[in-house]
């Protein structure tokens, strides 16, 4: 399963997936940690959070497809959650 929590900055995004995980165990994908990893280099203009989002949901889903519960904390522009969600099929938790 992939939970996707979205909201804007400062909004508890990643407080929430701590606690979730507590609860239901998983992974936790953290959109700050990401772009120290593997999304490196990118900045903040729409195209760029595009493909973070788009980066997070592959890993999201290839973790999924091997067992694991995953939990995504990061800023998702409303246009953005249609792609991540052709991708993963997640549920959202918008904040």
């Amino acid at each position: 399963m992939i939970i996707w929590i979205r909201g804007k900055r400062k909004s508890g995004k990643t407080t929430l997936a701590k606690e979730l995980q507590e609860r239901m165990g998983g992974i936790i994908l953290d959109g700050d940690e990401m772009r120290e990893g593997i999304s490196k280099g990118l900045g903040f203009s729409y195209e760029d959070r595009l493909e973070n989002n788009l980066r997070i949901a592959r890993l999201a889903k290839t973790l999924e497809s091997q067992g694991l519960d995953v939990i995504v904390a990061t800023i998702c522009p409303g246009k953005v959650k249609q792609e991540v969600y052709f991708i993963t099929g997640c549920k959202f938790i918008d904040l």
